[in-house]
């Protein structure tokens, strides 16, 4: 029987989905909830020196999200099948986009500005997160139960968990539509998360809010066609992963005239989108990890998994840096974090992939197991399109070796050389 121990701090945050998880799966843990000036100590000694973590027997698992899905896996809280648990990361790409929002307000450093974002949040972006919920709930069994199969998951849980902590930020408690209402109090009424919360302090700071946190059906010939623009983009990966696979899929990238007149049309109204036998994927991540379940790219049991789910955290962790280089409309200000993301933020974030490489057979394969997953075609994909935007610090060895080992993989080479050659 393992012992786990979750370490966070004394707020709800980014640990409390992964508390009523373990909790409904009726599993003791130790709740360690460290002040700051315990955490600045232990600190040096947690992976990625960052929480919440998991500890388990002794060994870390970090990432929130990597953490939550591990605990799905680990006591069926994560679906009973790849439709389902694809179903499940839909609904967590949903939340993760709904929840930018939030973090742009409580960022906002202009008083006025701040409160007009936060006056959109409650009467536009929060009521239309939850309009989007009552159609994915309604997606299964007409909404009269759970967000998946006939029990409750880890999507019920994270759901749960974010509107109660957003609805502490916001000016009063979300109105919700009735099928998630039902849904919501279903959840709070779960014996097991009735006696959780009813010991629990009340203490909410929106510090401790923001965490970082459909339809489908198999057939034994399917058709894959992923829906993206004419770049690479979130798309890449899977293009990656599909390739990688063997599997053969119509590229169909849009141009911008096109995709408003199918926008509509799409789930989520978003790119990109999977669409498998005429049923549509959508979230670029839960996509990603549909097509490495579908084809042995994601890993060979609950460890290996939640390795991939920790690397694809820390990557996207990364990417949030970029993306702020990026879209810096001050140029002075552009070329200080430019310049800071070549000579500081790549050369730490390959730093930390060697290190995690290295965890694996030594470093002399790949990030997890024996063979290619999504988290070797993941951080291929990262190095190659960030080198497109800033220049590139020499690779430690071992990711380097890596990264040629991807590109030289035959199918992925073929993939490239016929995108070049357009």
């Amino acid at each position: 029987m393992p012992t786990y121990k979750l370490m966070y701090f004394e707020g709800k945050g980014r640990a409390e989905a992964i508390r009523l998880a373990l909790t409904a799966a009726g599993q003791e843990f130790e709740d360690k909830r460290f002040t700051r000036e315990e955490w600045l100590k232990v600190k040096p000694t947690i992976p990625q020196k960052q929480l919440p973590c998991l500890q388990v027997d002794g060994r870390y698992i970090p990432q929130s999200a990597a953490i939550l899905r591990y605990v799905g896996r680990e006591f069926g809280l994560y679906g009973e099948n790849n439709d389902e648990s694809t179903r499940i990361d839909v609904i967590f790409g949903a939340t993760e986009d709904f929840l930018k929002n939030v973090i742009n307000v409580y960022y906002e450093k202009d008083e006025t500005k701040k409160a007009e974002l936060k006056k959109d949040l409650e009467e536009n972006k929060l009521p239309q997160f939850l309009d989007l919920l009552e159609e994915i709930l309604k997606e299964n069994n007409g909404g009269d139960g759970f967000f998946v199969g006939n029990k409750m998951s880890i999507a019920d849980l994270l759901i749960f968990d974010t509107v109660d902590q957003v609805g502490s930020f916001v000016k009063s408690p979300p109105s919700f539509p009735p099928k998630l209402g039902a849904l919501i109090e279903k959840v709070k009424n779960n014996p097991r998360i009735k006696e959780y919360i009813s010991k629990q302090i009340k203490c909410m700071t929106y510090e401790q809010t923001v965490f970082t946190i459909f339809t489908l059906l198999k057939s034994k010939m399917p058709t894959y066609k992923l829906m993206y623009f004419e770049v690479k983009g979130r798309a890449e990966v899977i293009r990656l992963a599909l390739t990688a696979a063997g599997q053969e899929f119509e590229d169909k990238r849009f141009t911008r005239e096109e995709w408003l007149k199918v926008k509509p049309t799409i789930p989520q109204n978003q790119l990109p989108c999977l669409q498998v036998d005429g049923r549509i994927i959508p979230q670029s991540r839960a996509i990603l990890r549909y097509v490495g379940r579908v084809f042995g790219l994601y890993g060979e049991n609950i460890d290996e998994s939640t390795q991939i789910d920790v690397i694809i955290g820390a990557n996207d962790d990364f990417f949030k840096v970029v993306m702020g280089v990026y879209y810096e409309k001050d140029e002075t200000k552009q070329a200080e974090l430019k310049k800071d993301l070549e000579e500081t933020k790549l050369p730490q974030f390959f730093k930390l992939m060697e290190g995690i490489l290295k965890e694996n057979n030594g470093g002399d394969g790949f990030f997890v197991g024996n063979k290619m997953t999504i988290a070797d075609l993941l951080i291929f994909d990262t190095a190659d399109q960030v080198g497109s935007f800033v220049k590139l610090p020499p690779l430690p060895p071992k990711l380097g070796a890596l990264m040629e080992k991807v590109k030289n993989n035959s199918r992925i080479k073929e993939y490239i050389s016929k995108q070049t050659s357009k």
